[in-house]
Parts: structure tokens; C-alpha cells; sequence
């Protein structure tokens, strides 16, 4: 089957953020003339690679979201899925991933996206700038009796 959806959204705040770390960190390295910092610097790098963007893709009746290059990424089978819905989240549950009270989130910018409900009650977040066409994507390949809020 064809791909229902397909985005990439790109994390700007993060990218300036990591950009505006390497360069401090360069320049008290180059006065400092220690090696650890190249580290530091190496690290961010691997950050920035990683994190500047997420990819989310609807096909074949999987969710999957990807981070940056691909380190992290997650597969969803949306035949476990019982509930899609468009959310706001609380900007202090940030950005990255992580677990919130709601559950795990994958989120790139800003404080919208879509939540999954699973058939056992576990909930899964996905930020988007684009929550309203995920979620009628992810609803195309949902069991007729799941729950669509959008």
C-alpha cells in the first residue's frame, strides 16, 4: 500500500541551540588547549545529527518516527491502537523524548501533536506541526470502532 503520510519536521530552536554550544565550546577549547572539550564538542555533534529533525511516516498500517539520522526511532503497529488524538502539551514536557504523565512523547518543536491510546490503556505522543493530518492518516488505517478525536 501506498504511504498515507509522510513529514519531516526540523527542530530550528534545537539546531541554533547545538550550533551556538559547539561554538562556545570551540572557542574555550582553542583558549583552553584541553582535550576533554573535544569530546564535549564530538558529543554535541552526535546531538545535532541526531535531534535538528524527526521524520514521521503513516504506511502500511505502521506509525513510524524517526529522529535525525535514525539512531532513535520507533515502530508502531496501528492495529494496536484503539484511540487517535489531536493534543497540546505542556511546554515544560519539552523536547526529545521522553516520559511524561501521559506517557512517552517524541517531540521535535513546538507543543502540539497527536496521542495514540493502546488497547491496554498505554498512551504514546508524537509532536507535529501538521497534528490535524497525522491523525486523520494514522485514523485511515484504524479498526472502524477506534475512537477519532481531531
Amino acid at each position: 500500500m501506498p504511504v498515507t503520510y509522510e513529514h519531516t519536521q526540523i527542530g530550528r530552536v534545537t539546531i541554533v541551540t547545538l550550533i551556538v554550544a559547539i561554538l562556545v565550546t570551540l572557542v574555550i577549547a582553542s583558549t583552553a588547549r584541553q582535550a576533554p572539550l573535544a569530546i564535549v564538542v564530538a558529543l554535541l555533534a552526535v546531538l545535532l545529527t541526531q535531534f535538528a529533525t524527526m521524520t514521521t511516516r503513516v504506511a502500511d498500517g505502521v506509525l513510524s518516527v524517526r529522529m535525525g539520522a535514525g539512531i532513535f526511532r520507533r515502530r508502531i503497529a496501528l492495529t494496536n491502537v484503539r484511540q487517535v488524538a489531536v493534543i497540546s502539551h505542556l511546554w515544560v514536557w519539552g523536547w526529545g523524548i521522553r516520559w511524561t504523565p501521559r506517557g512517552w512523547q517524541w517531540n521535535i518543536s513546538g507543543t502540539r501533536g497527536v496521542e495514540l491510546t493502546y488497547g491496554n490503556g498505554h498512551r504514546f505522543r508524537v509532536g507535529s506541526d501538521e497534528p490535524e493530518a497525522l491523525a486523520a492518516a494514522i485514523a485511515s488505517w484504524l479498526d472502524k470502532g477506534a475512537n477519532v478525536h481531531l
